[in-house]
C-alpha cells in the first residue's frame, strides 16, 4: 500500500472534477514512484536524471545495458523495473563504477579487433 499525490482539474463554473489523459498518465507516474520509493528502488525522474548525467538517450542507455530501449522508455514512463536492472542503472549514475563499465566494455571491443 503507498501513498502518492494525485492530480485533478475542475471546472471553475460547476466544480466537477475533469479528466484528461495526460493528468492520468500523470497520476500513474506518482503512483508508481511512490512505490519504487517504498521499495528502494530509482523512481522514473531518477532514471532520467542519471541518463541525463551520462548525456545518454533513452536508445544509448539501453544499448549500454544491454536491453531493449522500449524497456528504458517504460521505466521512464513509470513501470517498475527489476532489482538487477535498477542496480545497473544507478552503476551508470556513479561516477566510479561507469568509468570502470566503460574500461571494461573498451578492453572486450578491442580484444574483439
Amino acid at each position: 500500500e503507498v501513498q502518492a499525490p494525485s492530480y485533478h482539474l475542475v471546472c471553475k463554473k460547476c466544480g466537477a472534477w475533469l479528466s484528461s489523459n495526460e493528468i492520468e498518465r500523470e497520476n500513474d507516474i506518482s503512483i508508481y514512484n511512490a512505490y519504487k520509493k517504498k521499495v528502494g528502488l530509482l523512481t522514473t525522474y531518477e532514471i532520467k536524471e542519471i541518463r541525463a548525467k551520462r548525456g545518454m538517450s533513452q536508445r544509448q542507455l539501453a544499448k549500454f545495458l544491454d536491453i531493449g530501449e522500449k524497456d528504458i522508455t517504460r521505466y521512464e514512463n513509470g513501470s517498475v523495473q527489476t532489482r538487477s536492472i535498477d542496480n545497473m542503472i544507478r552503476l551508470v549514475g556513479d561516477d566510479t563504477a561507469f568509468k570502470c563499465m566503460c574500461d571494461c566494455l573498451n578492453k572486450n571491443q578491442n580484444s574483439k579487433k
